[in-house]
């Protein structure tokens, strides 16, 4: 979505005091806490409410960073961008298919994406992360989890398919 600057809208005005009242900082911690758990614990330790606020505060920090020039930076100079362009792809890329684990990996490639759309200063560091290749190797990974032949069109009419979901990204 695009949000009109010359507007009279509200939403990126509430982004300052986020930065300067530390909000912002603690849901990048968060993040970067439920990410790390995710990748070092098995797939069953973490729970529905652990998946629900991990991509709650995906959804916030995309709504906070991607209308503000600010937060843009602040996520590159925070070394958050780095870190979420780290955790793109699988580490396990032979785990069984989880779509809760393609819901995560959307979500994050959109808070990068709101990141680096205008800002080419993030756009070279997503680029120096090798941030392409770890979203090719998403790609990868997803279609690997599609069958092929006719299956392949039964799947991408599920509302949660992982082609539906990778849809969502384009």
């Amino acid at each position: 979505a695009h949000v009109d600057m010359n507007a009279s809208n509200e939403g990126p005005k509430v982004v300052i005091p986020l930065l300067e009242s530390g909000a912002l900082s603690a849901l990048l911690d968060v993040y970067k806490l439920l990410s790390s758990y995710r990748s070092s614990s098995s797939s069953s330790a973490f729970s529905e409410e652990d998946t629900m606020l991990e991509l709650l505060t995906l959804r916030t920090l995309t709504a906070a960073i991607l209308s503000d020039l600010s937060a843009q930076n602040y996520f590159r100079t925070s070394g958050s961008l780095d870190a979420l362009t780290e955790g793109l792809g699988w580490r396990r890329m032979n785990v069984d298919y989880q779509l809760v684990e393609v819901r995560s990996q959307v979500l994050a490639f959109k808070l990068i994406s709101a990141a680096v759309r205008s800002n080419l200063a993030n756009l070279a560091c997503f680029q120096s992360a090798r941030g392409f290749d770890r979203l090719a190797s998403v790609i990868r990974w997803v279609g690997q989890l599609c069958p092929e032949g006719g299956h392949l069109l039964v799947q991408e009419q599920q509302a949660d398919s992982p082609l539906k979901l990778l849809g969502d990204l384009f």
